[in-house]
């Protein structure tokens, strides 16, 4: 009884063009997963900023230093108020307005919210997604200077900047 052998795979051989090189590796089986997982890796990378078009994300360090400085700014964490009091806490000083409740809450303030259209509000969530996304809804409601604090809760802490625990604001 003849033994059946696996079908060949491509190979890299020296002695053939760089072209044909190339065209052996995309026939495998494997590229098109990788680049399909690679490419799915980058637009989720990228999608807070695509969200957030015409708003500006900036280091925590930043944002730390203003608020050292005494500047008159707005830290807004949209995330739950579970997540905002919880073991993660937020950043001192922060206005809990959960990402759910934003619309409803902007109408609230009505006519009262053009005190603070021109204040620089700065957004966090846990990463910067929902960020991104209270940014753009803030932006219709006329608010002029929004920036989002890049990498959210996980860079500020990361970077082993001050966060407080508690009860939302």
């Amino acid at each position: 009884m003849r033994r059946r052998l696996p079908p060949a795979r491509p190979r890299l051989d020296r002695d053939r063009t760089t072209v044909e090189n190339l065209d052996s590796l995309l026939s495998m089986d494997i590229v098109l997963p990788i680049a399909i997982g690679m490419g799915a890796v980058l637009l989720m990378r990228m999608m807070p900023r695509l969200l957030a078009r015409g708003v500006s994300f900036v280091p925590p360090k930043t944002v730390k230093a203003r608020l050292d400085q005494g500047d008159d700014v707005l830290v807004v964490d949209v995330r739950s108020p579970r997540e905002f009091a919880g073991r993660t806490g937020h950043i001192p000083g922060a206005v809990n307005l959960p990402l759910d409740q934003i619309g409803a809450r902007l109408k609230e303030m009505g006519a009262s919210r053009g005190e603070v259209l021109d204040t620089p509000v700065y957004l966090v969530c846990q990463t910067a997604s929902r960020a991104a996304h209270a940014a753009r809804v803030m932006r219709k409601a006329g608010f002029r200077d929004l920036s989002v604090i890049s990498g959210g809760m996980q860079a500020w802490r990361g970077q082993g900047l001050p966060v407080e625990q508690g009860n939302a604001t």
